[in-house]
């Protein structure tokens, strides 16, 4: 495809008041389009012109647009003065005369009139000037009989950032309407994800509803002879395709993207809502197709935390989060029922693949998984009053499967256990399964104590578990320290859980097998900041295992009591519960409180 660009920036002028940023404006836009990866215009056919005279003007775009190329693409930018007069649109130069503006201005109809001989497929016109809405003269020159409705007539999508009787309005440092359109071609603001370029008249909407926000200003758009999808400009934002996104779904690198989108206005409730439910709706409903029972319920949980550092800004958030925690809860309760007609109908239906090694690795951790999430349920569904619709005897059936079926596989393998074991056993404990509980959590803890709580790491390299289970099995860990999670948060989830199932004597006993171990949790201080990848608000609490710590008791005494005070917003104590299940790194402590109490 042949792509050209003309950018025109003037902020001086001979005879007119100067501007302070439409240099700046012109500069950024070309710069950016000209990327390949951005809009792939051609440097061979791009011009940009800063503060240029009327004849510098005429002569570049009758170059560019005239050269006898046939251009698949054309974008016309333009951020100056603007004026109106009888005969149409005039762009303000650097020599331009404000008395004598039809001889000394660059008029809309001469581009049009280049553009109506040269035929590009695609005309993209901006303008970001004064008064720039007031061009309906010009458009005669593309809307003759001679000119519209045949194959291969000139496309032209034009839009003014302000109306005929409006002035453009600037920032420090840009034009407002201009900000608007660089957030859309960089990705800051959405304007679809569903497609893998984006069409000027895509982004223009988002760009009208975003400076009309602004104030005093109201773009308008036009749009001629479309008869196909143009390519303006990549889309930062496009998923290829809802299965392959679903494919090599990753949590923090989606997170990641979205991230700048919201903060681009994160004092738009409303706005913030609108972006997550557009940009996650069609992948969460491809997976509520997908065989993964719970892969439905991880993409609405992590559509969730994505507004978690909204929600004590805006009520209009917390209650989109509450809405979002009653669904999960209903999506978790079919993953519960599904989860047992399949343990039911197939012996080992937890096994992966070919098995060997790695379901060594991978089997514990995946039944930790599903007892979390199930165990979240019912946690979220006592923040918002619901946990009597809890399925407990479902859940019972579950526990009694798994005892049977996979204890041997009730293991401590990995520190991504912690939080999915600390929301199961204080679910387990508040559902009063107790002897149901003290069977998943001896075998857990023994394992514990048999690698002296060489775990690995949340972090262990992919590369690096056969090297890790080798090690388990030689008991041999000097290759492999740098994957070992030292300390550990698992320990401090057994050691708290024992008390629920009246198994703090027998704990007590074992610790010593554990001595100079070192266990942690980190107790963040603004829930809020939960899902991110870096907490800084919070602090480390490591206890040494014979260093003031040999009892239950004396853990407990030593525990920051604060880490067990549940958020006052249900909203964030639920979004925090969704972030250690997205990110198992992080334990929210507080799902102990009504336990320890």
């Amino acid at each position: 495809m042949t792509r050209a660009l003309i950018a025109i920036g003037v902020n001086t002028y001979d005879h007119v008041n100067a501007l302070g940023a439409a240099e700046h404006d012109a500069t950024v836009v070309f710069n950016e389009l000209i990327k390949p990866h951005v809009g792939a215009y051609e440097p061979a056919f791009s011009r940009l012109l800063l503060s240029p005279t009327l004849a510098e003007v005429r002569l570049a775009v009758e170059e560019v647009v005239l050269g006898g190329v046939q251009f698949d693409e054309l974008t016309f930018f333009f951020a100056g003065h603007g004026m109106i007069q009888p005969v149409g649109f005039y762009m303000a130069m650097r020599d331009t005369r404000l008395d004598r503006a039809t001889a000394t201005a660059f008029s809309l109809s001469e581009l049009f009139a280049q553009i109506a001989e040269a035929s590009p497929a695609q005309t993209n016109v901006i303008l970001d000037a004064c008064f720039s809405g007031g061009l309906a003269a010009d458009l005669s020159m593309l809307t003759r009989p001679e000119t519209s409705g045949y194959v291969g007539s000139p496309a032209v999508t034009l839009l003014a950032m302000s109306a005929r009787n409006q002035e453009a309005n600037e920032y420090v440092d840009g034009g407002v309407g201009t900000s608007a359109l660089l957030d859309c071609i960089t990705g800051r603001a959405l304007v679809r994800e569903d497609v893998g370029s984006l069409e000027l008249f895509d982004i223009a909407q988002v760009v009208i509803q975003r400076v009309r926000r602004s104030g005093d200003q109201n773009p308008v758009l036009s749009a001629l002879n479309v008869h196909r999808r143009s390519q303006f400009c990549r889309n930062p934002l496009f998923q290829a395709s809802s299965q392959s996104a679903l494919r090599k779904w990753e949590p923090r690198a989606f997170l990641d993207a979205v991230e700048p989108v919201l903060a681009s206005h994160p004092h738009d409730p409303l706005d913030l809502i609108a972006d997550v439910e557009r940009l996650f709706g069609h992948l969460i409903g491809k997976a509520d197709e997908s065989r993964d029972v719970f892969k439905g319920a991880e993409l609405r949980a992590t559509a969730a935390i994505a507004l978690l550092p909204y929600a004590s800004i805006h009520p209009q958030i917390s209650r989109w989060l509450l809405s979002q925690l009653e669904s999960l809860i209903g999506v978790i309760h079919r993953a519960l029922d599904e989860a047992v007609e399949a343990f039911e109908a197939e012996k080992f239906a937890m096994l992966a693949g070919p098995g060997g090694m790695a379901n060594l690795y991978l089997l514990p951790i995946r039944l930790s998984k599903v007892l979390g999430w199930t165990g979240a349920a019912f946690h979220l569904g006592r923040l918002i009053g619901r946990e009597a619709e809890f399925p407990r005897d479902k859940f019972k059936r579950l526990l009694d499967l798994i005892v049977e079926r996979y204890r041997l596989s009730l293991a401590s393998i990995s520190d991504a256990q912690a939080p999915y074991l600390a929301l199961a056993l204080t679910a387990i404990a508040a559902l009063d399964l107790r002897e149901e509980g003290e069977a998943i959590l001896s075998p857990l803890f023994n394992s514990y104590v048999e690698c002296k709580a060489r775990i690995a790491a949340t972090s262990i390299e992919p590369s690096r578990i056969f090297a890790y289970m080798l090690a388990r099995l030689t008991d041999s860990f000097a290759e492999v320290q740098g994957q070992v999670a030292q300390p550990n948060e698992l320990g401090t989830v057994y050691l708290l859980a024992a008390p629920l199932f009246d198994l703090t004597d027998v704990f007590d006993e074992a610790m010593s097998e554990l001595d100079h171990v070192t266990i942690n949790a980190f107790v963040a201080d603004d829930h809020t900041l939960f899902a991110l990848e870096t907490i800084d608000d919070g602090e480390n609490n490591p206890f040494t295992i014979g260093h003031y710590i040999w009892r239950i008791d004396d853990l407990l005494q030593h525990f920051p009591p604060h880490a067990f005070v549940q958020p006052t917003d249900p909203s964030v104590a639920g979004g925090a519960i969704l972030a250690s299940l997205i990110f198992p790194d992080r334990v929210p402590w507080f799902v102990f409180e009504r336990s320890i109490s």
